[in-house]
């Protein structure tokens, strides 16, 4: 497991072809994650501007903690799980809020939200589940299953 306690400003992790394990400790500005292909799990906790992250093919797993700001996660082909969470200690939502963009490719993919914010939602073809819990504008458009 790759694990980036304070990346830099404008820092960009790039993964393998092979499966990654990327943990980002502590987000500031500008970061981008490319895991490429491959079975990757990603958590970024406390990110607080600019998220981007490209997970490419396959089973890919991405958990995004206490985020705010802006963020657009895209993975591929595969049985995707995304999570989005804005937890107090208490496990309730807090008031985090963001803009996320989100696009899972083709699979049975899982997203699941609990945070308040701004989510534009897209699957691929297959059998898809999304749940959201908190406020804020959705816009969610499920492919073909």
């Amino acid at each position: 497991m790759t694990t980036i306690t304070k990346p830099k400003k404008g820092s960009l992790v790039v993964g393998s072809k092979k499966a990654d394990k990327i943990n980002i400790k502590k987000a500031y500005k500008n970061l981008n994650i490319n895991s490429k292909n491959g079975n990757d799990t990603i958590v970024v906790n406390n990110s607080n501007k600019k998220v981007t992250i490209n997970a490419g093919n396959g089973k890919n797993k991405i958990d995004m903690v206490n985020t705010v700001g802006k963020a657009s996660v895209v993975s591929g082909s595969g049985n995707d799980t995304i999570n989005v969470y804005a937890l107090s200690k208490k496990k309730k939502v807090t008031a985090k809020n963001g803009n996320y963009d989100i696009k899972a490719g083709n699979g049975n993919n899982v997203i699941n939200v609990n945070s308040n914010g701004n989510f534009n939602i897209t699957t691929g073809k297959n059998n898809d589940k999304v749940t959201i819990t908190g406020n804020g504008t959705h816009k969610i458009n499920l492919g073909n299953g």
